[in-house]
């Protein structure tokens, strides 16, 4: 990747092109014969994750600062903040990462992995789901698509929006919000297994935009633009009679702006433990 500069957006965008063409020829012939099919889901985990590191690389840049630890007369620049159009670049690829094209395992591999039979131990370094001992389609797609929103609806990285947002025309925290809109719930929904991946997004970015607004990390100007923009998403909602998702989530912001003590927000499937990947245990030596 470092023929492509030290750009992390872009290294994102090449990531992600080479895990879609991992994911794109993944089958039988990445286990050993003889190994229980289920174990394809071992190999399917840091494969659909691959890029779950870049991501938290290139999220730095949305609301960044470059700094420097420096001292009185050692003619180091001074701070400045991540240009406007690194910042928009790198927001733009980071919501590449939650398009449903890109969170949909392929359903050829939905069909090849089947349940793990007894005697094969599950562990922690599987996808989580809801759906007992099958592969748990839809519970992949919103894990990976918490990671990205969730470290886009940081919120000391919002509270940077807000500031920076006010000065030479940075990115900010209403341009971000409006950007993840355009990625859910603004954008034409597929119908079938795409469409029902494009609702678990909806979900998790309406999710992260309330858990913003509860945190105790979220200043004044936080909340209340975060508020503005919940009682916006949620009268335009309501209007949508046909669609069982919007009237939910119309009815879970209503629920938590009522009453924000007594909200509790719903659980979102945790990712496969991250680095360090592959460490047993630690054996010591002496020379």
């Amino acid at each position: 990747l470092w023929e492509y500069g030290n750009d992390p957006a872009t290294q994102l965008s090449h990531i992600l092109e080479v895990r879609k063409i991992a994911l794109d020829n993944f089958g039988e012939a990445n286990i050993r014969k003889g190994t229980s099919m289920s174990e394809l889901e071992d190999v399917l985990v840091p494969i659909y994750l691959f890029h779950r590191y870049q991501l938290e690389g290139t999220v730095k840049l949305i609301g960044g600062l470059d700094y420097y630890y420096k001292l009185r007369g050692d003619n180091q620049p001074n701070q400045e903040i991540v240009d406007a159009s690194t910042q928009r670049k790198a927001l733009n690829e980071m919501l590449k990462a939650i398009d449903p094209e890109v969170l949909a395992v392929p359903e050829n591999l939905l069909d090849l992995i089947p349940t793990r039979p007894a005697g094969i131990s599950s562990s922690r370094e599987l996808f989580r789901g809801n759906t007992g001992p099958s592969l748990d389609a839809l519970g992949i797609a919103e894990t990976a698509a918490e990671l990205s929103v969730s470290l886009i609806l940081n919120p000391q990285r919002a509270n940077r929006l807000v500031e920076y947002g006010a000065r030479d025309n940075n990115l900010s925290l209403n341009e971000a919000i409006d950007e993840l809109m355009e990625s859910s719930w603004n954008k034409k929904k597929e119908r079938g297994y795409l469409g029902s991946i494009q609702d678990v997004v909806n979900a998790v970015i309406t999710k992260n935009l309330i858990e913003l607004h509860a945190s105790s990390q979220s200043n004044p100007l936080t909340k209340a633009i975060v508020a503005s923009e919940l009682v916006k998403l949620s009268q335009m909602l309501s209007e949508r009679s046909n669609d069982p998702m919007a009237l939910h989530a119309s009815m879970m912001i209503d629920s938590y702006l009522e009453d924000p003590s007594e909200f509790e927000s719903p659980r979102t499937l945790s990712a496969p433990p991250g680095s360090p990947i592959g460490s047993g245990p630690m054996f010591y030596c002496e020379f």
